[in-house]
């Protein structure tokens, strides 16, 4: 049992140390706008509202839970967007935590009738923050007892970290796909809670979401959305693809994710998603060779798309139906 405690927090530490050098992640990223690229604030010419939540592998004790909130706009008489996210993720029995608030503007250039260019920046505030007192390690382990010793690990110079950082995204998009480029952390802040020691390294993304209809029927259209996405943060790197299927107003969806070197998970997607709302569920099933340890991930998402009561005619482009 001890033995099987041990290696249970060498996972976790070594865990909660690639969540504090790494961006939070979401699955079903085609369905948090906002946090994949600045320059979807306002994309859809609407006021629009997004939650998002993530339970990632529960079988760890003190599991990695991700909250996600945001909000956009779009002002027709000056082209441009405007955002506000926030996130809060927390990682283990420790209460490791970060927190980040952001504004988003975004200008939109119409080339034509059918294609749209976004250009997005984004300002955040961040917050990493950690309990001590909650940390165990090896050297405090008895075989019989426990934990009962105390720890000769460094103790954190700060167990609050208050940061400014800054990221840009565009897009293209046609009635039928939507593609783009993110940079986010241009700026790198600080991560660490021992001086001098990580940042938040620069994130690289690109990513194509299509939506292509397999029918002609107006009361029951039948499309898909294949979807594929790379990242790069400092020496992790991400690929993911998959598509949904969605009959009005029901969505089913597979989506395979790999860590370059080596099967990370099989995302499988089921929800309701209809012109102004959408409610998704996604579990994750582990391909690692710690499945049996850590387990799945389930995701949850909520988009709301508030309709514009003004008159004017828009010149709107149908991006991804998860958009």
């Amino acid at each position: 049992m001890i033995k099987r405690s041990v290696y249970i927090l060498f996972i976790c530490f070594f865990l909660t140390k690639a969540v504090n050098a790494q961006d939070a992640s979401f699955s079903q990223y085609f369905a948090n706008p906002l946090y994949l690229n600045p320059a979807f604030a306002g994309a859809r010419e609407n006021t629009r509202v997004v939650t998002n939540f993530r339970n990632q592998n529960p079988a760890i004790p003190g599991a990695f839970i991700t909250y996600s909130a945001s909000f956009d706009h779009y002002f027709q008489s000056i082209s441009s967007g405007i955002g506000l996210v926030f996130i809060t993720d927390k990682a283990g029995e420790a209460q490791m935590s970060s927190s980040l608030i952001s504004g988003i503007y975004s200008y939109k250039i119409k080339v034509n009738k059918n294609l749209c260019f976004n250009t997005g920046i984004q300002a955040s505030y961040m917050q990493n923050s950690i309990d001590w007192k909650t940390f165990t390690f090896g050297d405090q382990i008895d075989n019989k007892q426990g934990f009962v010793y105390p720890t000769n690990e460094r103790v954190p110079t700060s167990t609050n970290i208050h940061s400014l950082d800054f990221s840009a995204g565009f897009i293209g998009y046609t009635k039928s796909m939507v593609s783009g480029i993110t940079l986010n952390h241009l700026t790198q802040p600080p991560t660490s809670h021992y001086v001098g020691e990580d940042k938040l390294y620069y994130k690289f993304s690109i990513f194509y979401i299509g939506k292509y209809s397999l029918n002609k029927s107006i009361k029951n259209e039948t499309f898909i959305s294949p979807n594929i996405i790379y990242q790069r943060q400092h020496q992790y790197q991400q690929i993911a693809g998959g598509f949904c299927i969605n009959r009005n107003p029901l969505t089913l969806g597979l989506l395979y994710r790999n860590a370059i070197e080596n099967s990370d998970a099989c995302v499988v997607i089921a929800g309701i998603d209809t012109k102004t709302f959408r409610f998704l569920y996604s579990y994750d099933i582990n391909l690692s060779k710690f499945v049996n340890l850590i387990g799945g991930s389930h995701e949850f998402s909520l988009y709301l798309l508030f309709e514009n009561l003004r008159k004017e005619k828009y010149n709107s482009v149908i991006i991804c139906p998860s958009f």
